[in-house]
């Protein structure tokens, strides 16, 4: 079972799998944003990531961490899943970057994974997040939208 998600600006249907069984990887999202027709660009400077929608481009800042580097795509990929195109309204562009976390959250991390971490490491962020390969951020991001979801210990 997929998800079909309309990307914005030229109208390509992306096709993801469902958070329950699926996490991407670092070389899922590049190979996502390869198959949106998106360009991959890097600098230097302090943004970890952005994305011109206009011009198909994210650009991710170099040196990133691993996490890092996954969660900044995945961010980056969703706002260009969505369409987002930053204005001059600063509570518009708050809830695109809220949207574009929770996508991220969406794609990084799944019920099933997450519960194994949870069950590794107890109810410690910052050792889940490692597991997972997650910022805090995405984690946190994650953790708010599933709030009713609890590990069941067999």
């Amino acid at each position: 079972m997929t998800r079909a998600i309309t990307r914005g600006w030229s109208g390509v249907v992306v096709s993801i799998p469902p958070t329950i069984n699926f996490a991407m990887s670092t070389d899922d999202l590049f190979a996502l944003a390869e198959s949106m027709g998106l360009k991959i660009e890097w600098h230097s400077g302090r943004a970890s990531g952005y994305y011109h929608h206009h011009e198909g481009v994210i650009s991710l800042r170099e040196g990133l961490t691993d996490p890092m580097l996954r969660c900044t795509l995945a961010h980056e990929i969703a706002h260009a899943i969505r369409g987002d195109n930053p204005c001059d309204t600063e509570w518009a562009n708050r809830r695109m970057e809220r949207a574009a976390d929770l996508l991220a959250a969406s794609l990084l991390i799944s019920v099933e994974d997450y519960a194994q971490a949870e069950i590794l490491h107890g109810p410690t962020p910052a050792a889940i997040a490692q597991e997972l390969g997650v910022t805090r951020h995405i984690l946190e991001t994650w953790q708010t939208s599933h709030r009713n979801f609890q590990v069941q210990n067999y």
